[in-house]
């Protein structure tokens, strides 16, 4: 049985080992999976929208201790804490929802906190409000401390 379909053995077996590896490597990447990868350039640049956006009630250091915080029905939580709160790993992409309004919280949406989402688009347009929602959650990342 040297032929199969008309190809050799070997090609086959070349063909299958391409067709096998195609799959094993691709699949977290095709279901959306695949770990993102920490952006210190987007850090940098969401620490200005940050500080220009967030500051007020969040602090300068992120933990919730802003000087409008206090006057908030909800007390901003801890930003520097998420990784701790989450097994450790930082869920860059929950961030990012909840920043700009995709996943709710509590405070966020409401006329307190701002879905940023939408207030990004105003000044900055559709890809330009993504794009600063993702440096800002990747600032909070760049931020993470141990919990206690």
């Amino acid at each position: 049985m040297r032929y199969i379909f008309g190809m050799s053995g070997s090609i086959l077996l070349i063909l299958l080992l391409l067709l096998v590896t195609t799959f094993v490597d691709t699949p977290r990447a095709a279901l959306g999976q695949e770990k993102p990868s920490y952006d210190l350039a987007a850090a940098a640049r969401g620490e200005n929208a940050f500080k220009a956006y967030c500051v007020s009630c969040h602090g300068q250091a992120a933990r919730g201790d802003g000087p409008l915080a206090k006057e908030l029905k909800v007390r901003p939580p801890d930003l520097t804490l998420i990784a701790s709160r989450n097994g450790g790993e930082f869920p860059v992409g929950q961030v990012a929802k909840r920043i700009d309004g995709r996943e709710p919280v509590k405070g966020h949406g409401s006329k307190d906190m701002p879905a940023w989402g939408e207030a990004f688009q105003i000044t900055d347009g559709s890809e330009g409000a993504k794009q600063k929602v993702n440096e800002v959650a990747h600032y909070l990342w760049s931020i993470q401390r141990a919990g206690k």
